[in-house]
């Protein structure tokens, strides 16, 4: 039988492709040149210079998000792909606009508008980004899917966890960083909405542990479901995340060489815990499970 694709549908599906690893791309690339701004600007009182474990943490970010990227592209666990590119983008906002800020403000004080509200965005960028890894690798490892219906109300938490901090960081009068007052006060504070901004900060981490916890719990029942590959696939996943705590928590000295690989540990243990079992052989070896069970028994996978 012929070919029924033309070269318009060839093109969709390159572009369909193609797009996440543009995304990543220019994550990179605004990651880079945020960095390069803020080390290339003069430090403000009370301020840290960015160090090579932080480029270490962006380089480590950009690699989930190159993850992301092929996990897209092979269809293995798209919308857990998906996550992982726009957590990439979003680092590439935060290094960005963290940066331009660092240089409109030059070191001087008192702080322009402009370096303030770039600032906030870096921040908010970040609080989304950390909800969100927080709550894909949980909930939709190994399938991309949650465990079932039921747990419609997960991502729908998550999301309401991310507004709510997004938004209490730029409606929250006060400084733009408690821990260094040279910063300034937050350009979009509004001292009306100070008891506003007080309850979305409180909610919003009610919904952070609510989203940790029901990560975790989705977790568990995907374990009790599974059985040959995809447990196999599970275990990977906790290998890495135990690995991961571990190298949080261990003092691995204070030198920039102990500093460093501690952090390249500590994000490659978890890169490898969620690629490996997707795109390695286990990969291929759950997804004819998945076809056999699900020709053999509808509705048992994950929807």
């Amino acid at each position: 039988m012929e070919s029924t694709s033309t070269p318009v549908t060839s093109r969709a599906r390159s572009t369909a492709r193609a797009w996440p690893y543009a995304v990543v791309g220019t994550a990179a690339a605004a990651s880079t040149v945020g960095f390069a701004l803020s080390l290339r600007s003069p430090v403000l009182a009370g301020a840290e210079q960015l160090t090579l474990e932080d480029a270490v943490d962006a380089v480590a970010l950009i690699a989930f998000g190159l993850l992301g990227a092929t996990l897209m592209r092979r269809s293995r666990a798209a919308a857990l792909g998906l996550a992982l590119v726009v957590a990439a983008g979003l680092q590439g906002v935060n290094y960005l606009l963290g940066g331009a800020a660092d240089a409109l403000s030059d070191g001087r004080t008192p702080v322009p508008a402009a370096a303030r509200l770039g600032w906030l965005v870096a921040d908010s960028a970040f609080v989304a980004m950390f909800i969100l890894l927080l709550y894909a690798p949980l909930a939709l490892f190994p399938t991309g899917r949650l465990p079932s219906a039921r747990w419609r109300w997960l991502p729908v938490v998550a999301t309401t966890c991310a507004v709510s901090g997004v938004l209490s960081v730029l409606l929250g009068p006060g400084r733009v960083d408690d821990d260094n007052p040279a910063k300034g006060t937050n350009p979009l504070g509004v001292p009306a909405l100070d008891g506003v901004a007080a309850v979305l900060e409180r909610a919003g981490l009610v919904l952070l542990v609510l989203t940790f916890v029901g990560g975790v719990a989705a977790y568990v029942v995907r374990w009790l479901r599974f059985r040959g590959a995809r447990r196999r696939q599970l275990a990977w996943l906790a290998t890495g995340v135990v690995a991961m705590a571990v190298f949080m928590v261990v003092d691995a000295g204070s030198s920039l060489v102990a500093q460093v690989v501690s952090a390249s540990v500590l994000f490659g243990t978890l890169l490898v815990g969620l690629g490996w079992p997707l795109l390695g052989p286990l990969g291929a070896e759950a997804e004819r499970t998945d076809h056999a069970t699900s020709t053999n028994s509808p509705g048992v996978v994950d929807v």
